[in-house]
């Protein structure tokens, strides 16, 4: 014990008012800091003025574990700060005020079965001690505990001041979690930004998964990792790339047979998750790191596109609870990223080898165009859909989606590439890859497209624009909010026959930098349509040159909104083949027609 700590251990006792008064002055100090490691270094700083001690430590509560884990202290040496770091409730003396959700005092901690024998720097033993439970919205948050050389040394007016700042500290260390919290959030969607832009730019799948385990690195520093893809024949799950494996793992391990292990499990339950001890689990596959020790946690990811599983991320660590579940949240919002890297890839491939094998790009180019169109329209409780779309011979670029984004809520696309072929069909796919990537990120569809516009900006080629409105449907509330990237304005039709256009937005897809994107809100009942559309309808000319033009689309919307959506996007087509009857098909016609039911 120093000379300075020998003073305040034997300084005479202040009295109650001014003790409370530097609590008050402590208490001030502490609220202003929001780094919770700069807080409860703090902490020591400053406690030692409302109640002298020798030794000092805050652990924070693990309720999962039911655990406190040492995260600041003062005092004690180095093996006794091992012993602390991590220990259960029910088997130390502070866990006591934690299960009473009391201060507890001993004068003698010898006396104490539950009591921890630590020793100071100087290698004394502490003879008393007092444990304050750390309590906020009655949930337990952590505990401090101040320890003396003395016996007896710390008294009910100690306990009583211990408390109340405690009360303080639990709300400070809250609030703190929750700054650290958003500081973090903010971070990893910078951080999964960052490495979706580099996985989006890499259409060679062996080139992609390597990239793949680089990028990891970045998001969770791991010890070991695989990447498995499914057979589609077989459904065995394939290695493909590995990082820490040794030799006999990686050749025992290249074929995992369809089920197997916790791979088949991850691949079965469709669900990330993670093992905090692999000892524990009969299903786990061992294997050993390429330094040859063992490994005991590990988190499987799965890779999932629609209802299946196409993969799995697997990480390893050679120290137990090494893994948590902000890293996993993380690398599920991930996985859906490299899953749109990995068709994206598959598409290149695809397009690749039918293009040595094909005369005419223009036909390759319609392939992979209709090969992104939704198969069927979604499910949408209380709304009807009706789409349509008839490609022209010459090959334009239209195209639209539907992005699930939970249980209920549904992004709904419409777009239009500037261009023709295969150019107009990978800036098509680029920027179907980044609207769905960043529907997954942001919420609202004012984010979404500008996102998405600054990806197409700064990694899709020159010259590779699109029009095109998007929205977030969600049937629960009955709202749609939107905006639009120089888009023609959907039609609104009321109930009551009443006309308007959704015309909120800004410009072109991918070709200004830094745009933002006015969004609105519009609240649909019953019996509103609302109506997506392309150039290729209001575009169509007669044999006389006459456009087929808004006005009349409106008209008959009018005319045929009581009708079911599907049968109104029918009969619009109908309405244009017949405008258009005696001439070429020039541009796509693609309609989405949207109804509460």
């Amino acid at each position: 014990m120093t000379t300075q700590e020998s003073h305040d251990v034997e300084t005479p006792e202040r009295s109650l008012l001014e003790k409370y008064q530097v609590l008050v002055s402590v208490a001030r100090e502490l609220t202003s800091i929001l780094d919770l490691d700069l807080l409860l270094n703090r902490v020591g700083d400053l406690l030692r003025k409302v109640v002298p001690h020798d030794l000092f430590a805050i652990l924070l509560y693990d309720e999962a574990r039911e655990e406190l884990i040492w995260k600041s202290g003062r005092g004690y040496s180095p093996e006794s700060i091992v012993k602390l770091g991590r220990i259960p409730v029910t088997g130390c003396f502070v866990g006591r005020a934690v299960r009473q959700r009391q201060p507890v005092i001993s004068g003698d901690v010898s006396r104490e079965p539950d009591y921890l024998r630590v020793t100071t720097v100087g290698g004394l033993e502490p003879r008393s001690e007092l444990a304050v439970p750390l309590i906020h919205k009655n949930k337990v948050v952590g505990a401090i505990s101040i320890e003396c050389t003395r016996p007896s040394c710390f008294t009910d007016e100690d306990a009583e001041l211990l408390s109340a700042l405690s009360s303080l500290l639990a709300i400070d260390i809250v609030n703190a979690r929750l700054y650290e919290a958003s500081q973090r959030d903010a971070a990893a969607k910078e951080l999964l930004y960052e490495v979706a832009q580099q996985l989006s730019s890499i259409l060679d799948r062996d080139e992609l998964l390597e990239n793949i385990a680089e990028q990891l690195k970045r998001v969770i520093d791991y010890e070991i990792l695989g990447i498995y893809l499914v057979d589609p024949l077989s459904g065995d799950l394939i290695l493909k790339v590995t990082r820490g494996f040794s030799a006999e793992s990686i050749s025992r391990l290249s074929r995992v047979p369809a089920g197997r292990g916790l791979l088949g499990r991850a691949i079965r339950e469709k669900r990330s998750f993670i093992v905090e001890d692999t000892s524990k689990e009969p299903d786990y596959l061992p294997k050993e790191s390429a330094g040859g020790h063992a490994l005991h946690t590990l988190m499987n990811v799965p890779l999932l596109t629609k209802d299946r599983a196409v993969g799995v991320l697997s990480l390893e660590a050679a120290e137990k609870n090494v893994f948590n579940v902000e890293q996993q949240k993380l690398l599920d919002t991930l996985a859906g990223q490299i899953v749109v890297a990995l068709e994206n890839a598959r598409l290149y491939e695809e397009i690749s080898a039918r293009e040595r094998k094909l005369d005419s790009d223009l036909q390759l180019a319609r392939e992979v165009q209709l090969s992104m169109l939704p198969d069927q329209p979604p499910h949408l409780p209380g709304f009807e859909v009706g789409t349509a779309y008839l490609p022209a011979d010459n090959l334009g670029g239209d195209y639209y989606d539907f992005v699930r984004l939970g249980s209920l809520r549904h992004g709904i696309l419409i777009a239009d590439v500037v261009g023709k072929g295969v150019a107009a069909a990978m800036t098509m796919a680029a920027s179907r890859s980044a609207v769905r990537s960043a529907a997954e990120m942001e919420e609202s569809p004012a984010a979404v497209l500008r996102v998405a516009n600054r990806r197409m900006c700064r990694d899709v080629r020159r010259n590779a624009y699109v029009t095109l409105c998007y929205g977030v449907l969600d049937p629960a509330e009955g709202t749609f909010s939107y905006t639009s990237a120089g888009h023609y304005p959907p039609v609104l039709i009321r109930q009551n026959g009443e006309c308007s256009y959704l015309d909120a937005g800004g410009t072109i897809l991918g070709m200004f930098d830094g745009t933002t994107y006015p969004e609105e809100t519009v609240e649909l009942r019953s019996g509103d349509v609302v109506c997506f559309y392309t150039d290729g309808i209001v575009d169509a000319f007669d044999l006389k040159d006459e456009l087929f033009g808004e006005e009349r689309l409106e008209r008959l919307l009018l005319a045929n909104h009581r009708l079911p959506a599907p049968e109104i996007a029918r009969r619009i087509v109908e309405a244009v083949q017949e405008h258009a009857r005696g001439r070429d098909q020039h541009d796509d016609m693609t309609i989405i027609v949207l109804k509460s039911s």
